[in-house]
């Protein structure tokens, strides 16, 4: 089963949300209780810890079964919602794998470029015309 964007609204979702205990590397506070890709069927959560203003790049946690591996990467968007016409392209500048996942790691990277795709615009598929990614070799640490 893919990625499936979600809001995270319903008390079910809130729990599931908060036993993942995220915490943001920009604000040291626990992570934003938004909206997410989910992949129930594998374990996968794609949540975002902030970032994406200015020079500070946008950063997200996978949450994988073994671990969580950390996104950092820029990101420019262009053409108009109302046209579903946006195209985005990402920069990806970080790909920060546990060394205990290593053995995973290109599986991994094929599921970081799935749930950049899923992510669309801000969890949202719907305006999007294209994606393009540039990923940068994972680093495991």
């Amino acid at each position: 089963m893919p990625f499936v964007n979600e809001a995270i609204d319903t008390p079910e979702r809130i729990a599931e949300f908060d036993a993942l205990k995220l915490i943001s590397p920009i604000t040291r506070a626990p992570a934003e209780r938004w909206r997410w890709a989910v992949d129930r069927a594998r374990g996968y959560y794609v949540v975002s810890l902030g970032g994406g203003f200015a020079d500070i790049p946008k950063i997200f946690a996978l949450v994988t079964p073994g671990g969580i591996v950390q996104i950092e990467g820029l990101v420019d968007r262009t053409g108009r919602p109302a046209d579903r016409s946006i195209q985005v392209s990402w920069q990806i500048t970080a790909v920060l794998i546990p060394r205990s996942l290593a053995a995973e790691g290109p599986q991994l990277m094929a599921v970081v470029e799935e749930a950049l795709h899923s992510y669309g615009s801000h969890f949202n598929t719907d305006p999007v015309q294209s994606v393009r990614i540039a990923m940068a070799a994972p680093t495991f640490v």
